[in-house]
């Protein structure tokens, strides 16, 4: 726990009095936060974090954030949300199942019925408004008792008991009709108790929070007797959201942060550089997607789930029939059909004037495109981490054909021949960790004037733009980086390649309602929209290689160009 030197709150006081109750040793509470690699994680609760705070801890460690409210979240590497709060900004988790919701409870409050109000706005109420509202719901007719810190006892005539803060305030939450309060986890308490809860909106932000939860709520500029006898009236009855969440998925916080401690920050799979603060693209369950500031890439930027599996015969029979309902091989002439559009299309950009070309397809799994590529003239090899599907395309097709990592791999010695009139690389690029390395062994593939084609998902398709909390959490935890159609052309100009032509592909109408398709005339209409403004869920790119050479330098190389 660490707990600045120069800390004077009362609350510091109150935290390390619990710290050493709840048994830490002196050790663990300090005073310096310590040096880059002491800690495998920095979690925070600050309600805010100062850009000087976030700066510096996110140096030293990932840095996991709960109900975090600043303006500073890029340098977060986890937000995990206690108190929902997905009305204002994304984060990985949110889990208010973690609230500690109270034992005593009372029979929920119907409207009309509350006779009783507890006004509570926390120990500092920085907005002071529980001298307003305690007065407002007073002059409502009702028997108030409100929390302050500096105030007790009552006045006469004044229908207002003061009280000091309570130490368990949650289990006496169900002693009172009602509870009047702000944004926090005292009102997902009082809801549980079975309370009427009215929350008032110290900002905007609070407003927008309580509406987005359910709650009644009121802004503080119409905190007064009028508008808060209106809201009294309804109270009660469905005036609160449900409030038990449902049933921890992973025990309590502590395990959830267990669990997070294993979190791996990655590096720009273009650029190389682990960025700590730029800007958050997405956000999901076990991982943290950013958009590199050097190279303009969406990439996977840190991740708890540990290493994607691997791409063994279980990936293309079992994992693929999950999927797709059938193995790879079973797919295997509908996967063709593509290759042969896909084909047609490299044989107009080649311009080999009737000569047999050579053609290298990285990834070539079980060989359909090959096979596509075979029965248009060309002589192919194929490169993919999978042994055994190397084997199948080497000994069930006749096609030479390599296993292992491609970026590594000597061409010469494997296939026979070292640069090839085309390179073919069908839903791959996307999970090169070092994307740098891989294009530059494309490149290195390659002849000058020779055709790099390969297809990805699309950051700019109808699921991304209109589903993307879906699109980036059902992403397959192996794909790095995430293209779009609008940078592809300055990315591979880096690498000394000129697009020709993108396709957009993976069009799938019923997508714009994520779910089933709609009625048949606006499914035409909407699968015809997709095609004229290219918003297909994958995309197709064809480039020429020219004859730049790539600099070592990538960083200065991606600004420059």
């Amino acid at each position: 726990v660490f707990i600045p030197a120069d800390a004077t709150l009362p609350q510091t006081q109150n935290l390390l009095r619990r710290a050493m109750r709840d048994g830490l040793a002196p050790w663990q509470i300090l005073d310096d936060p310590g040096s880059p690699g002491d800690y495998a994680l920095i979690v925070t609760d600050t309600f805010a974090l100062e850009q000087d705070q976030a700066v510096s801890l996110s140096a030293l460690a990932p840095l996991a954030a709960l109900d975090e409210g600043s303006s500073h979240t890029d340098f977060c590497d986890y937000l995990l949300d206690i108190i929902p709060a997905n009305a204002v900004r994304p984060a990985n988790a949110v889990r208010p199942d973690f609230i500690p919701l109270p034992k005593h409870r009372r029979e929920p409050v119907t409207p009309g019925t509350v006779k009783t109000l507890l006004v509570c706005f926390g120990g500092e109420d920085p907005a002071g408004l529980t001298e307003r509202a305690a007065k407002a719901a007073a002059g409502c007719g009702k028997k108030v008792t409100a929390i302050m810190e500096r105030k007790t006892g009552s006045r006469p005539g004044e229908n207002i008991t003061w009280i000091s803060p309570l130490p368990n305030l949650r289990e006496e939450l169900h002693k009172y009709d009602g509870v009047i309060t702000h944004y926090g986890f005292t009102a997902f308490e009082a809801a549980s108790a079975g309370c009427a809860v009215i929350l008032i909106g110290t900002t905007k932000l609070h407003d927008r929070l309580a509406k987005s939860q359910g709650f009644l709520h009121l802004p503080k500029g119409c905190l007064d007797t009028a508008h808060l006898s209106r809201i009294l009236d309804g109270a009660g009855g469905h005036s609160h959201p449900v409030s038990r969440p449902q049933g921890p998925q992973c025990g309590g916080p502590a395990s959830f942060l267990q669990a997070l401690s294993v979190w791996q920050r990655k590096p720009c799979p273009l650029c190389g550089i682990v960025h700590l603060n730029a800007p958050v693209a997405a956000r999901s369950r076990g991982r943290t997607y950013r958009r590199c500031p050097v190279s303009g890439m969406v990439y996977l930027a840190g991740s708890s789930e540990g290493a994607p599996s691997s791409y063994g015969e279980s990936y293309f029979f079992d994992e693929y029939r999950s999927h797709y309902g059938k193995t790879y091989l079973e797919d295997f002439y509908a996967i063709k059909a593509a290759g042969n559009r896909r084909i047609a299309v490299i044989n107009r950009l080649a311009r080999l004037a009737g000569k047999v070309g050579t053609l290298l397809d990285v990834g070539c799994a079980y060989g359909p495109f090959l096979s596509a590529a075979h029965d248009a003239g060309w002589q192919g090899a194929g490169v993919d981490i999978s042994s055994a599907a190397a084997a199948y395309v080497r000994d069930a097709l006749g096609f030479p054909a390599a296993s292992g990592d491609f970026v590594s791999l000597n061409l010469q010695t494997a296939l026979g021949i070292a640069n090839f009139d085309a390179v073919t690389a069908w839903f791959v690029v996307e999970h090169f960790q070092d994307l740098h390395r891989a294009l530059c062994a494309i490149a290195k593939a390659l002849k000058p004037g020779g055709i790099f084609a390969f297809s990805t998902p699309s950051l700019s398709g109808v699921s991304a733009r209109f589903h993307r909390t879906a699109f980036f959490s059902q992403s397959p935890r192996d794909h790095v980086t995430i293209w779009e159609p609008g940078r592809a052309a300055r990315i591979l100009r880096c690498y000394g390649f000129r697009v020709l032509r993108i396709v957009s592909s993976g069009h799938h109408p019923e997508r714009f309602f994520g779910g089933d398709p709609p009625a048949s005339p606006i499914f035409t209409v909407l699968h015809a929209a997709s095609r004229l403004f290219s918003l297909g869920d994958t995309f197709e790119v064809y480039a020429v290689k020219g004859d730049m050479q790539i600099p070592g330098d990538t960083k200065r190389f991606f600004r420059y160009h």
